[in-house]
């Protein structure tokens, strides 16, 4: 979960700045159902076996504490949306920034979503930052032991981190509780966070494809 202290206020596609979750890995599978319905299972990572060397998509959050789950379930229905057209993968994690980038590593291109929590933007907007793996600083620097010293890291060490790293924050409240199911206000704009993002990461794919 983005914390929205992290984020300047520009509209999306705008730059900002991101915080990803520090907590136990957790990949699990469950079918799609209802669209404000949380993973209560295990979901399969759907990994090819061509070496990871296309487009990951990741999805972090917890399944278990409502709006918080958004990013797992914005990601999986991208993929669900993509996987016939082109050759991808889905991940959904709960992880370190290190790991995170240890399971990211030896792909070209990652898309990762996760929920940021913020009290003054609206229910379901999108914020974006584009971290370029080539470059040593990037706007995630901000954090110290973060993503960014992560991805720095591996690329001293030649890892193969991928060369576009996009990454998405959906904006919620503080999710209260336990809760598997998404607030009325969010899974209402689910639909549209998926098909906005397709557009942005796919471009005439999508807008093909829901014509």
């Amino acid at each position: 979960m983005i914390r929205a202290s992290h984020v300047p206020h520009i509209p999306f596609p705008g730059k900002c700045h991101s915080k990803f979750r520090s907590s136990i890995q957790m990949e699990r599978s469950s079918h799609l159902g209802d669209e404000n319905s949380n993973p209560s299972s295990t979901f399969p990572v759907f990994l090819h076996d061509s070496m990871n060397t296309g487009t990951l998509i990741v999805g972090l959050g917890n399944p278990y504490h409502g709006d918080d789950a958004i990013g797992i379930i914005v990601a999986r229905q991208l993929y669900e949306m993509i996987k016939d057209n082109e050759p991808i993968d889905f991940l959904e994690l709960s992880v370190s920034n290190f790991e995170l980038t240890e399971r990211i590593v030896g792909y070209k291109r990652v898309i990762i979503v996760d929920g940021l929590v913020n009290d003054e933007e609206a229910i379901g907007s999108v914020k974006k930052i584009e971290v370029s793996a080539s470059i040593g600083r990037s706007p995630l620097s901000v954090h110290t032991g973060g993503f960014d010293a992560a991805l720095s890291l591996a690329r001293m060490m030649h890892l193969g981190v991928p060369d576009e790293i996009s990454v998405y924050g959906i904006v919620i409240r503080e999710p209260e509780g336990f809760s598997e199911r998404l607030s009325n206000e969010l899974s209402s704009k689910l639909l549209d966070i998926v098909r906005e993002i397709a557009i942005v990461e796919f471009g005439a794919l999508q807008e093909k494809k829901h014509a």
